[in-house]
């Protein structure tokens, strides 16, 4: 089930690159798929609190699996 989520989250951060110009969220992931969280966890922050969806998911999904930061469901759900 961890690795289907992991799968899934790995996923839509590379279909997110087509639509995020700036590059952030492309950033982020790369930064994610090599264990560097502090990173992706500063890039897609400025985006999760602007609306972008896929980086509150991103963000949601660290916090779900304790990726970088302290496992914590509730902030998962928010």
């Amino acid at each position: 089930m961890k690795k289907i989520k992991l799968l899934i989250f790995i996923l839509i951060g590379l279909f997110s690159s087509l639509i995020i110009a700036d590059g952030s969220l492309e950033y982020g992931m790369h930064a994610f798929q090599k264990e560097n969280y502090a990173t992706a966890f500063r890039l897609w922050i400025p985006l999760a609190e602007t609306g972008n969806a896929i980086a509150q998911y991103n963000i949601g999904v660290m916090y779900y699996e304790g990726y970088g930061i302290q496992q914590n469901y509730d902030k998962a759900a928010e």
